[in-house]
């Protein structure tokens, strides 16, 4: 998702950005694909850059929607790192 808000000018980020979010909280990928097209309509006039790193990547980007619903959360994230650092502070008591 930060590629896609980098290439988003600033008066349009927020809305643009709020509704593509929309894309990630649907509750099948069925779902997730369809609220993608009408945001990529919506949108691909004004930003067209964003719509389609988003287009580029979208398969690999809704993947996620392939397990079951209680990993999500931990599978949607591409920070590995943050990944990495949230497990260590789960198993050691710091």
């Amino acid at each position: 998702m930060e590629n896609v808000v980098n290439k988003i000018p600033r008066k349009w980020r927020e809305e643009c950005v709020e509704e593509a979010k929309r894309i990630y909280q649907a509750k099948n990928r069925k779902e997730a694909v369809k609220i993608y097209w009408e945001w990529a309509k919506k949108w691909r006039e004004k930003v067209p850059k964003a719509v389609n790193c988003l287009e580029k990547d979208l398969g690999k980007l809704l993947y996620f929607y392939k397990f079951p619903r209680a990993h999500w959360k931990h599978i949607r994230t591409t920070n590995i790192l943050e990944r990495v650092f949230r497990e260590v502070r789960r198993r050691v008591d710091l």
